[in-house]
């Protein structure tokens, strides 16, 4: 079930989402949710869920799977702003994602990457305490209570 979510000022579409702005909190990763959407043609828009402007990506976020189309959209997005666009699926853990890379948009070509590990991360994180830091994140993220806005 989806359920509309505040935190932080933001009416977030799911609690999923809001889970992930916790998450970027706790990494002091500064994120903007819904900053912008794009028309592709084709009668193909899109707003993804989050622009995280210190590590130059995009994050789309869903409960499972992506979809064809919406892989579409992340490639059709990596292509338009020459930027990545990680794909998200389901709450934070320590795991791979699929980043999207501008670079291969044309293909169905990924680089997988571990929780915003180390390449991603290593312009805030020190190597040597990513694993704390992330698994920090995660437990903070999992436990966030939203019922009284204070998260």
């Amino acid at each position: 079930m989806i359920i509309q979510t505040n935190y932080k000022g933001y009416c977030f579409r799911s609690r999923l989402e809001a889970r992930w702005a916790v998450f970027f909190d706790a990494l002091n990763i500064k994120w903007e949710y819904e900053k912008e959407g794009f028309s592709f043609g084709n009668n193909i828009s899109y707003l993804p869920d989050f622009w995280l402007p210190e590590l130059n990506i995009w994050a789309e976020i869903k409960p499972e799977s992506f979809s064809e189309e919406e892989k579409l959209k992340c490639r059709l997005l990596a292509k338009e702003t020459k930027k990545d666009v990680l794909e998200v699926v389901g709450l934070p853990e320590n795991k791979e994602y699929k980043l999207v890379m501008y670079q291969y948009f044309e293909k169905d070509n990924y680089d997988w990457y571990g929780i915003l590990d180390y390449k991603i991360l290593s312009p805030l994180i020190d190597k040597k305490e990513i694993n704390y830091w992330i698994d920090n994140a995660i437990i903070k993220s999992k436990s966030a209570r939203f019922e009284f806005n204070n998260a």
